[in-house]
């Protein structure tokens, strides 16, 4: 994800390419899906940038779980609708999850296969870096906030290094779900977007609402989520997924320094 940020920020800036107008194949020039301008780009790219540095950098210095808070956790402890979890483990669960995570950012790559979307390439890479690092940011700031114990860690049977280490307290809520949907509902927001009348619509929307779930299923049977980990990280994806495009529909939403000199947003509809 680091690499993708990086690449795609520096294509961004280094082109000082405002997307009002596109080129189709043949020349022709029609107005952008969505809008990219230096002003609102520069702030919200980089502001999204600095959360995201600084929530790496909180969840990276926490300290390891006490020994004796470890050994003294009880599931009977754990709230019914998430004590299940406790009894969860498989390592493929959590190696398939993975692959799922990695395969989500490349969700929005795949949108260049559809006609119309290759000429929004820019502002697609845009949207991606925005949405992934937004996502990672609430998330990691959120994790770290409530150091909630994965399920795991109640598990005796579990290798204790595992259940006490300094990722055993970031079970609230799903980094892995959270994610995928971000990139699933931003991908499905793009190509209906562009293609409102398409008969795959609803393949579209069906595979970007079970794709996250799924993964969010693996978590907990890999016992490193509860559900309501996965419950909120699907929320929280889903969120900022539908929410980026949004803010780069041409004409909806500006923000920066307004004619009085104040900082103001405007959204219209």
């Amino acid at each position: 994800m680091r690499l993708i940020s990086i690449i795609l920020l520096t294509y961004l800036f280094s082109s000082g390419y405002s997307q009002s107008n596109i080129h189709d194949d043949h020349g022709h020039t029609h107005e952008a899906f969505y809008d990219l301008s230096w002003q609102k780009d520069a702030i919200l790219t980089g502001g999204v940038a600095i959360g995201w540095l600084a929530s790496r950098s909180i969840v990276t210095t926490l300290d390891p779980a006490p020994t004796a808070t470890v050994l003294a956790l009880d599931r009977d402890d754990v709230w019914f609708l998430d004590r299940g979890a406790t009894n969860n483990v498989s390592p493929s669960a959590e190696s398939i999850s993975d692959i799922f995570l990695f395969g989500s950012l490349a969700l929005p790559i795949t949108c260049y296969i559809s006609h119309g979307v290759s000429r929004e390439g820019v502002a697609m890479g845009v949207m991606l870096v925005e949405s992934a690092l937004l996502t990672d940011a609430l998330t990691n700031f959120i994790k770290a906030s409530v150091k909630r114990f994965r399920p795991n860690s109640y598990n005796p049977e579990v290798e204790f290094e595992v259940r006490s280490n300094r990722q055993a307290r970031l079970s609230f809520l799903s980094g892995h779900t959270s994610m995928t949907a971000a990139m699933s509902f931003m991908s499905a927001r793009v190509l209906t977007d562009l293609h409102p009348g398409s008969k795959w619509n609803k393949v579209i929307w069906g595979t970007a609402i079970v794709l996250p779930a799924f993964n969010g299923y693996l978590r907990t049977r890999a016992g490193r989520h509860f559900p309501t980990d996965v419950m909120a990280g699907y929320a929280l994806g889903a969120g900022v997924g539908l929410l980026i495009p949004a803010i780069h529909k041409s004409e909806h939403v500006d923000f920066g320094p307004t004619q009085s000199g104040q900082f103001g947003l405007t959204w219209t509809f």
